[in-house]
């Protein structure tokens, strides 16, 4: 699967994962895109408010009505 949106943010852990939030500020909604490892490299150019196309795999909906609803993508890599 293969999306288009502005990003949110951009989390980094420890162990070296990243997620892309792709979604815009308004809205307590977004898709949430976990790079695979291979790929974590392609973010050193990406910044908050860029708009970028990521490809990955739809793993799951979480939906909360506090914090919003978030699609899941797992294994993903920014297209060019």
């Amino acid at each position: 699967m293969s999306v288009r949106g502005t990003v949110k943010s951009i989390y980094r852990d420890v162990g070296g994962a990243c997620t892309i939030v792709l979604g815009n500020d308004t809205s307590m909604s977004s898709v949430r895109c976990s790079l695979d490892s291979n790929h974590t490299d392609e973010i050193a150019f990406i910044k908050p408010g860029s708009d970028i196309s990521v490809k990955g795999i739809c793993t799951g909906y979480n939906a909360d009505e506090l914090l919003g609803s978030d699609v899941v993508l797992n294994r993903c890599s920014v297209k060019k």
